[in-house]
């Protein structure tokens, strides 16, 4: 942060003894992102409003962890609302009421004056990290030591409240400026007339054409030369007399004069003063002995040295040469380390003997974005087959890229009558139905490194590394492993992620939030609920008496959980009404609707109408009897994995007595279960849609990824008892919908159920049989191709195959800058 509180006294929390204020970054852009919080006027009130009624959440876990992030950003925020008080003027407290602990904290004494203020901030600056920052704009330490100078001129130093402010403005005025870094040790950059009166060993007179050191007077408005020399103000060659007197001074008191003489240079010519002083050297008869001394430090290089930064012309004179072609071979000159790698390429290029030591690894780094290039060019591509035509599984290990596979199809590329389903040879990866629809690609990543031969180049394109095994995997690290390796492997072994940049809109992850908030305090207002989200009272569809009165109460509870929905600003009022509807004209403040409106009015009606289901689990961590994560078998390749899932909504299918009747009698149940039937739902919050894009979202979780898979493989391993016969998207946007794909052998038994807006995709793309022969419902191979292809995740991670996978997620791509290969995908 820069300024560590802890050092301007002595803290002692009483419970935790090892607590001490201080700012969590991660906590402050996390409440910053949820509550929206901005600067501007009470920016310090909203954000102590948040903490003092800030408490850790359940459901992220790690709660002691939380309990002593909370406490202590809070704790540190008061101490720096005191140690302010000075120049806000506002009054300082003594002590604080932890947020968490509600523990009396002792808080800094607050500065007496703006010179004590000044010298707190430099006792309490956190010096290493404040010069190991490198940016151009950051001055915190020059600002911080030019703020001590000037205060100690005596200006207002027992300023305090608005004069103090007053104060800092004045004397942040006129700050100086960093060097440019035209002047060092021994080496200085001046202008001709600056040089004058500078001891010099060496002067290099360079630069020095007609446009760079002009002569020209310089303007009269108003005035012509007739009338500049009629009022005595004409002195053209005022300027020509200095400069000649500049250059004179310059040679005369430099004991090594190095000139770069232009005259061969089209438009470019010598100035005035230096093409005079040429040509006087000439009519002299100097300019062959000036030509041809040189000073004892100047090296010549080899006349057959093709990066030689010097050649000499017929007449002796020097010509400095930084590159180009000599007999037909490309050089480079200079001394820089860019030079010199510059100079090696050329002459691995050429052939040519390489005298420095040499970067293998850099070599290839540099070579492999080309490599990959060249594959991406001869990848198979589906938009290419022919009508019926299908691209074979067998071709995925010629795949580099997967932004030209069908991974999140529409409607019309799942295709009808199964003729996805039954091409000889499935899995396949695309199937030309028609003249403009190839069909859904049936997912072949994580991609298989290239094969490149037995030469280095694997371990940079990241076929072979170091090998990772995480001790619990989520659907989300899954998918990312799943989407590109580099990623997952750049985010997750090294932490590196791109910087957040804050907008004036609410973030659409805050959005999302606000939707999964409200459905999990709607559906726990009905019915008895344990602390963890799962439903102890007996099952029976969501149904409450008054749904307006439900609407309300629920609301009241999600303004009291999300600080932002109360303010009066235009982002959080036409976000409130998008979301809640407007509230009456009578109303005096933000208020929702009395009635259901609104995205999560129309949720909250959306739910009313499952009735065939009894909500299950609401933000529940899907645990077995004993509270731990199931243990997930995935695919023989590697052993059973800790897949640790949070649902989103689960729901228990309602069965009457006749309908279980008809499913023993299909042999779907016995005596060995199962007992209950689930359905399992994930919460998005998306835009739109429009009308033809309704299942967009719902196909892009079948498809595209893992998560819904996920969830039901860990629900099965956790409750064996159960069983999933469907999962799905709840989209909440311009209207509400649950997407529901249902498990077709259940089809008939769950028919004329209200479970949602049933799909049937799986039984278009998936065949009837696993892949051992056993007959089996599409679903079921879904469930089995999706754990294979987590399988072949969790094998990347162990075995380090972190090669990247360029797609169209390329362009979003938090690391695209340290990929190397983002642009095949169309990142930056």
């Amino acid at each position: 942060m820069g300024f560590d509180v802890a050092k301007i006294g002595s803290f002692q929390h009483p419970v935790e003894p090892t607590w001490r204020p201080r700012g969590h970054v991660d906590l402050l852009r996390t409440v910053a992102r949820t509550a929206h919080l901005r600067g501007g006027q009470g920016a310090l009130r909203r954000w102590r409003g948040v903490f003092s009624a800030m408490r850790p959440d359940l459901h992220r876990g790690r709660v002691a962890m939380q309990r002593q992030q909370i406490e202590e950003t809070a704790w540190w925020l008061e101490s720096i609302a005191v140690l302010w008080s000075s120049i806000t003027g506002a009054d300082g407290s003594s002590t604080f009421t932890g947020p968490v602990t509600e523990s009396e904290l002792t808080l800094p004494t607050a500065p007496s004056s703006l010179h004590a203020w000044v010298d707190m901030m430099l006792n309490g600056a956190d010096w290493p990290m404040l010069r190991s920052r490198t940016s151009r704009f950051d001055a915190s330490v020059a600002g911080l030591h030019l703020l001590k100078e000037r205060l100690n001129v005596g200006l207002a130093q027992d300023a305090c409240g608005p004069e103090a402010v007053a104060v800092l403005e004045l004397l942040a005025l006129d700050a100086p400026t960093p060097s440019s870094g035209a002047q060092g040790t021994d080496v200085m950059v001046l202008a001709p007339d600056e040089a004058i009166g500078q001891p010099s060993g060496l002067t290099v007179l360079a630069g020095l054409d007609d446009e760079a050191w002009s002569m020209r007077p310089s303007d009269l408005p108003w005035c012509d030369r007739a009338a500049r020399a009629s009022l005595g103000l004409f002195d053209g060659d005022l300027a020509i007399r200095k400069g000649r007197n500049v250059l004179g001074q310059l040679l005369a008191s430099s004991s090594c004069v190095v000139v770069f003489d232009s005259s061969a240079e089209d438009g470019a010519g010598p100035s005035p003063p230096l093409a005079e002083w040429l040509l006087h050297v000439r009519r002299n008869g100097h300019w062959t002995r000036m030509n041809t001394a040189r000073p004892d430090w100047f090296r010549q290089e080899e006349a057959a040295d093709i990066h030689a930064l010097w050649t000499v012309e017929a007449g002796g004179a020097l010509c400095p040469r930084p590159g180009g072609f000599r007999n037909g071979q490309a050089g480079r000159a200079g001394r820089q380390r860019r030079d010199l790698r510059q100079q090696t390429g050329l002459d691995l290029d050429a052939g040519r003997d390489v005298h420095a030591p040499v970067n293998r690894g850099a070599l290839l780094a540099a070579f492999a974005p080309s490599v990959l290039e060249d594959r991406t060019r001869r990848q198979p591509e589906p938009q290419s087959l022919e009508t019926g035509e299908v691209l074979p599984w067998s071709e995925a290990e010629k795949l580099q890229t997967t932004h030209r596979l069908n991974l999140r199809p529409s409607p019309s590329a799942v295709g009808k009558n199964r003729q996805v389903a039954q091409v000889d040879g499935w899995p396949h990866l695309g199937l030309r139905i028609n003249g403009n629809v190839v069909s859904v690609t049936l997912d072949p990543r994580p991609l298989a490194p290239p094969s490149l031969g037995q030469g280095a180049l694997h371990a940079v394109t990241g076929s072979e590394g170091p090998g990772r095994e995480a001790a619990t995997w989520s659907p989300s690290r899954l998918q990312a492993w799943v989407v590109c390796p580099r990623k997952a492997w750049l985010e997750q072994a090294f932490d590196v992620s791109g910087e957040e940049t804050g907008a004036e809109d609410i973030d659409r992850r805050e959005q999302g939030d606000l939707v999964h908030r409200f459905e999990e305090t709607s559906l726990r207002a009905h019915g008895i609920w344990s602390e963890e989200g799962w439903r102890t009272s007996e099952s029976g569809p969501f149904a409450p008496q008054d749904l307006d009165a439900h609407w309300r109460s629920t609301i009241d509870a999600v303004f009291e959980q999300t600080p932002w929905l109360a303010r009066t600003d235009a982002v959080a009022m036409h976000r409130r009404r998008a979301a809640m509807g407007d509230g009456p004209p009578s109303a005096t403040g933000p208020t929702p609707s009395p009635r259901p409106e609104g995205e999560l009015g129309r949720l909250l009606m959306a739910d009313s109408r499952l009735t065939g289901v009894s909500p299950l689990a609401a933000e529940w961590a899907i645990v077995n009897g004993e509270g731990e994560a199931p243990t997930v078998a995935l695919s023989d390749d590697v052993p059973g994995q800790i897949l640790r899932c949070r649902i989103d909504r689960a729901d228990e299918v309602i069965l009457d007595e006749a309908r279980r009747q008809a499913a023993v009698e299909a042999g779907l149940m016995d005596e060995q279960g199962p007992e209950r039937l689930v359905i399992l739902r994930d919460l998005k919050s998306v835009v739109g849609p429009e009308k033809s894009k309704l299942q967009d979202r719902h196909l892009r979780a079948l498809y595209d990824e893992v998560q819904l898979a996920a969830y039901a493989l860990a629900w099965e391993a956790a409750r064996p008892m159960d069983r999933v016969v469907g999962v799905g998207i709840s989209s909440v946007g311009a209207d509400a919908y649950h997407h529901v794909e249902l498990d077709s052998a259940w089809s008939e038994v769950l028919d004329g159920l209200e479970l949602g807006t049933g799909t049937a995709h799986l039984v278009q793309t998936h065949p009837s049989t696993l892949r051992d022969g056993t007959p089996a419902s599409p679903f079921r191979r879904w469930l089995q191709e999706r754990a294979l292809t987590m399988g072949k995740a969790v094998l990347a991670s162990t075995e380090g195959q972190v090669n990247p996978t360029p797609s169209k997620a390329c362009s979003s791509c938090s690391v695209a800058s340290a990929c190397g290969v983002a642009f095949l995908g169309g990142g930056r």
